[in-house]
């Protein structure tokens, strides 16, 4: 998901990566295998500075392969493995992402 505020001069990437990809990539980064099903590493991952400038890089370098304007390109990223619920409070009652977990996210982005 892409957020974006009119106070802030960069769109934030709200990411919940594939099991499986995050853990290719924090393998390639750590440069030690990790496995798809460890959930503990994953979130481990998910926390970790240079994985997140990966995944950062590599959205990225697709938006600038598919001609996406300078504004249009993520300029932040915020990486959970926590999927967007109702209970959790990233889903509104319509299904819709809550702006005020947006902001939040925003606040805590690396």
């Amino acid at each position: 998901m892409a957020h974006g505020d009119s106070m802030q001069s960069c769109l934030l990437a709200i990411t919940i990566p594939d099991p499986v990809q995050l853990a290719k990539i924090a393998s390639r980064v750590w440069k030690k295998p990790v496995s798809e099903t460890d959930l503990a590493t994953l979130d481990e991952a998910a926390n970790d500075d240079k994985v997140a400038k990966t995944i950062l890089d590599i959205l990225t370098r697709d938006g600038v392969e598919y001609r996406l304007k300078g504004y249009e390109l993520v300029g932040g990223i915020f990486i959970t493995n926590e999927l967007f619920l109702v209970e959790n409070g990233c889903l509104a009652l319509t299904m819709k992402a809550s702006r005020q977990r947006s902001t939040l996210f925003r606040s805590l982005t690396r």
